[in-house]
């Protein structure tokens, strides 16, 4: 457990501004009903046999990082995003007072990275466009609802300087993480049941749920023989 668990330092950091504040309990009690939530997370990430990288305890909860391709179904990425609230919901009977449950229950739903929300915006997004302008409107929109919830309050601004860093390494990442869906979907050759057409060579207009054909010169290429082109003879990118 060494390896896999970390401990971010703003963490400690909110913990001790907590007890300065009197407001230490309701510290305790959010990361506590935010770890209980994790855990809908890792329990269904391991009945889909995803090896764990690691947990990180942050402020207000954890979040888990597991070993899974980016390409994988809508539907178990699904699963395994909503996991989380769901396990939250079982929370509710056995609470005498769900006004903050309900509260982070909500609040992580809404779409800014790393929450839930975000997660769930992603997938949608992935089904209607293409993988890197869907992890770019995710984003765009993840640091809007960030400043719009901006205030003069030393723990909101914390946290704000938290998901604000968590943003930037998001977007600092896009080619990597782009170069890791194509890379993966040239090494698996994973189908779904859903194609398209893109006219000309244009990786970056792959949609992630779909069969990419490709239309250049007036010839029909697959996405197999587009990404095995790109791979096989070593072309960067960018």
């Amino acid at each position: 457990m060494k390896n896999i668990l970390k401990v971010n330092g703003f963490f400690y950091i909110l913990f001790f501004i907590s007890i300065l504040t009197g407001q230490f309990k309701m510290y305790i009690n959010i990361t506590l009903i935010t770890l209980f939530h994790e855990l809908g997370h890792i329990f269904m990430g391991l009945i889909f046999h995803y090896k764990i990288e690691r947990i990180v305890i942050v402020p207000f909860g954890a979040l888990t990082v597991f070993n899974k391709r980016i390409n994988e179904y809508f539907i178990k990425d699904l699963i395994i995003t909503i996991a989380g609230p769901l396990n939250q919901i079982l929370l509710i009977p056995f609470l005498d007072d769900n006004k903050l449950n309900i509260l982070l229950l909500f609040f992580n739903l809404l779409p800014i990275i790393p929450l839930d929300g975000s997660k769930i915006l992603n997938l949608i997004l992935n089904l209607i466009f293409p993988y890197r302008l869907s992890y770019k409107i995710t984003f765009y929109i993840s640091i809007t609802l960030i400043l719009l919830f901006f205030k003069f309050n030393l723990t909101i601004i914390i946290l704000i300087i938290i998901y604000i860093i968590n943003n930037i390494k998001y977007i600092k990442n896009i080619n990597f993480f782009f170069n890791k869906f194509l890379f993966e979907r040239y090494l698996y050759g994973i189908k779904y049941i859903r194609a398209r057409t893109i006219f000309g060579y244009k990786l970056k207009n792959i949609k992630r749920f779909h069969n990419n054909d490709f239309l250049i010169k007036n010839k029909i290429f697959n996405e197999t023989e587009i990404l095995s082109d790109l791979f096989d003879n070593k072309r960067v990118l960018w």
